[in-house]
């Protein structure tokens, strides 16, 4: 597997996503509500902060997070 897509960024969705990501998949996640989605990223990003500095996660999943999720409004075809 090379590459992820999620349809849908709610509560399952963007979990799924930010997972997929965090493995050091590219994760592209659609949903049409960009609002939500960019506050889901948001709270699972906060969320990955507080589990590093508890020493749960090391920076790389952040990293990863950061670099490997994409979100989009409109599905293309790649």
């Amino acid at each position: 597997m090379e590459k992820v897509g999620v349809i849908g960024g709610g509560q399952m969705g963007s979990q799924i996503a930010a997972l997929a990501a965090m493995a050091g998949y590219e994760t592209h996640v659609y949903d049409s509500d960009t609002k939500n989605l960019e506050s889901k990223v948001k709270f699972t990003e906060d969320n990955l902060v507080n589990l590093i500095d508890k020493g749960r996660y090391e920076n790389s999943k952040l990293d990863n997070f950061k670099n490997n999720l994409k979100y989009q409004r409109v599905l293309i075809k790649q």
